[in-house]
């Protein structure tokens, strides 16, 4: 009886082991296959980035493939949907020598272009304010070319008629100023003799 009952026992545990061995081994397999295709993907995507980098020596490039390849491995076996084309786009097109110093040149000139911009659209504003400035000094002479010509036009005259109610204003004028003039002397007369005549009472030397 204690025989067969430990007979059961060895066969069902050597049935387990079996089946553990076999789980193992088909997981194990199916890493490696993950693995070899996130390989092919990681390559393909490291060919589809568009990100600027200087060429990478070839160490470099293989701890960058180790790299992309553990991170693929690793999205599969975790069930995500992500993948190493995730990882590889920030990685792109690899620029060569030329491209690389032609880049660090457009770097360089850059802020040149921008302050030569900036001189450029200020000689422009300028340029600007002096084209107003011209236009209302033409505007001017073309005023005072059109009462040019009106005066031209007039008759001799006329201008002679114009030119005498000119000096009557001017007569008129000179008159009014020695009248007005007449005047405040002989207020400053008054004011004086006003002034005189209260000396004696105030004390107060004039």
């Amino acid at each position: 009886m204690d025989s067969t009952a430990s007979s059961g026992v060895n066969d069902s545990t050597e049935v387990d082991s079996q089946n553990e061995a076999s789980f193992n081994k088909k997981h194990t397999k199916a890493n490696g296959d993950e693995i070899q295709r996130s390989s092919c993907d990681c390559t393909r995507s490291h060919k589809w980035a568009h990100t600027f980098h200087h060429p990478m020596s070839s160490e470099s490039k293989l701890a960058y493939l180790s790299q992309t390849q553990s991170m693929n491995a690793f999205y599969k076996l975790s069930g995500s949907k992500s993948s190493a084309e995730d990882f590889a786009a920030h990685h792109v097109h690899i620029l060569d020598d030329n491209q690389f110093n032609d880049l660090c040149r457009k770097a360089k000139v850059q802020p040149t272009v921008l302050l030569n911009d900036k001189r450029q659209k200020n000689e422009i504003r300028q340029q600007k304010v002096k084209i107003q400035q011209l236009k209302a000094e033409v505007f001017r002479l073309r005023q005072s070319e059109a009462q040019l010509e009106q005066y031209e036009h007039r008759s001799v005259k006329t201008l002679k008629k114009e030119l005498r109610m000119r000096r009557n204003e001017v007569a008129d004028l000179s008159i009014k100023i020695q009248n007005a003039a007449r005047e405040e002397n002989e207020w400053v007369r008054r004011s004086t003799s006003c002034l005189e005549s209260f000396k004696p009472f105030t004390g107060i030397p004039w």
